[in-house]
C-alpha cells in the first residue's frame, strides 16, 4: 500500500456527502404549494399549505373554524383538507406519475454513487488496484449520478399544471366548489413552476400565494455537481498516483547510487 493520494480522498469525501444529500431527498418534501393571509383574525393567520413528498403529501390547513393537518398518498382523493390547491375528487394521478419518474432517476442516481465510493476507495487503498480499468469505470459511475441525479429535479418541472381542476358543470362532486375556486390556479401554479402573488385566496382571505420547489428539489442538483466534481478527482488522482510513484523510484535509485559512489 503507497502514500494515499490526497485527491481520492477528498474524491472520497466529497462522494460521501453527496450520498447523504440524495438520501434526504428521499423523505423530505420536495415542492410545496402555500397561501397566507395578510391579517391575522383572533390571533390566528390563516393559511393552507401542501406539502410534496415522493411517496405521499400533506395539506395542513389553519383558519380560525377550522384547523386540519393529513397525508395523502397520490392514489387517495382529498375532501377539503388541501383546499384551495387540491379540489375535492381532483386526482392526482398525473402529479404522482411524474413523481415516480423522479424518484426512479434519484434511486439510480443513489446507486451509482454507492459503486462509485466503492471504488474509489479501493483506488485510494491499493496501488495495483490504480489502472486504467479501474480508473475507467470509477469515471462511468461517477457520471451516472451526475446525469441521473440531474434529471431527478428537473423531471419534477413537468408537474405545473397538473393540479388544474378542469371544471365540469355536469359533475355533481363538482357542484359544492364555486367555478371562480376551481379555475383559481389559472396565471399561478397551474402555469408555472415556481412564483408569488398577492390575491384573494379562497377560504383564506386576501393574502400572498407562494409556489414553487423547496430545498430538497435543489439537493439534486447539489448532489449532481459533487458527483460530477468527484469523477474529475478521481481522473486527476490517478495520474496523481502514477506521477508520484514514478518520482519515488528515482530518488530511490539515487540515493543507491550515491551510496555506491561513497563506499568507492
Amino acid at each position: 500500500m503507497g502514500r494515499k493520494s490526497p485527491a481520492l480522498i477528498v474524491g472520497i469525501i466529497i462522494q460521501f456527502i453527496c450520498i447523504i444529500v440524495a438520501f434526504s431527498s428521499f423523505f423530505l418534501p420536495i415542492y410545496q404549494l402555500k397561501g397566507v393571509a395578510d391579517t391575522p383574525i383572533d390571533g390566528l393567520t390563516a393559511s393552507s399549505i401542501v406539502q410534496l413528498k415522493y411517496r405521499s403529501y400533506k395539506c395542513n390547513i389553519a383558519t380560525p373554524i377550522y384547523s386540519n393537518a393529513t397525508t395523502f398518498s397520490y392514489s387517495d382523493t382529498p375532501g377539503t383538507e388541501c383546499l384551495p390547491f387540491i379540489l375535492p375528487s381532483q386526482s392526482m394521478a398525473k402529479t404522482s406519475f411524474y413523481m415516480n419518474v423522479s424518484l426512479a432517476t434519484l434511486a439510480i442516481g443513489f446507486i451509482g454513487s454507492v459503486i462509485t465510493l466503492l471504488f474509489t476507495f479501493i483506488m485510494s487503498c491499493h496501488d495495483s488496484c490504480r489502472n486504467c480499468a479501474m480508473k475507467f469505470f470509477a469515471f462511468i459511475f461517477s457520471l451516472v449520478p451526475f446525469v441521473f441525479y440531474l434529471a431527478s429535479p428537473l423531471v419534477l418541472i413537468a408537474i405545473t399544471g397538473k393540479f388544474h381542476f378542469k371544471w365540469d358543470h355536469d359533475s355533481s362532486s363538482s357542484q359544492s366548489i364555486d367555478s371562480s375556486e376551481a379555475q383559481f390556479c389559472e396565471n399561478l401554479w397551474c402555469d408555472s413552476f415556481y412564483g408569488s402573488k398577492s390575491v384573494d385566496i379562497p377560504y383564506i382571505g386576501e393574502g400572498k400565494m407562494t409556489w414553487g420547489p423547496t430545498w430538497t428539489w435543489g439537493a439534486g442538483i447539489v448532489a449532481s455537481v459533487l458527483a460530477l466534481v468527484s469523477s474529475i478527482l478521481t481522473l486527476c488522482a490517478s495520474n496523481y498516483r502514477k506521477q508520484s510513484h514514478h518520482t519515488e523510484h528515482h530518488h530511490s535509485s539515487n540515493y543507491k547510487y550515491s551510496k555506491l559512489i561513497n563506499r568507492a
